[in-house]
């Protein structure tokens, strides 16, 4: 049912094309960072309540896909003739990225539990807030 649940990314793709052609793709990202680390935020206060753990996810998920959509813009800006080949390196990217970071979440959960990879998760997204509003 979570899984039902976490397909508001795929809308927050949808919407983050739009905010890609509006605002460009540095303030997209902006903006959706800013919704993962309200998703964690609001899943530390309402971690023990069933539509607190829904609207986190929705949150989350949301943002990472917005995120995804307006990088990839980047990404295949770089060269408009290699497109797949820029795409392929992006999402091995991505995937490796997403991989080592579930990893580092079983064992910060372990030892920190839910409100430690919480903040976590909020620290290593204000950095990359940072560096996306630098570049």
């Amino acid at each position: 049912m979570f899984g039902i649940v976490a397909l508001a990314g795929v809308a927050g793709a949808k919407l983050a094309g739009k905010w890609v052609n509006q605002l460009g793709t540095a303030q997209s990202v902006s903006y959706a960072i800013l919704i993962i680390i309200s998703g964690f935020v609001l899943s530390v206060f309402t971690q023990n309540m069933l539509w607190g753990l829904v609207a986190s996810i929705v949150l989350i998920d949301f943002g990472v896909f917005s995120a995804q959509v307006a990088n990839q813009v980047r990404v295949f800006s770089i060269d408009a003739q290699a497109q797949s080949r820029v795409n392929s390196i992006y999402m091995l990217g991505y995937y490796i990225g997403g991989a080592a970071e579930s990893s580092a979440g079983v064992k910060l959960y372990s030892q920190f539990g839910w409100n430690g990879v919480s903040t976590i998760a909020c620290g290593v997204s204000l950095i990359s807030l940072t560096i996306n509003r630098t570049n």
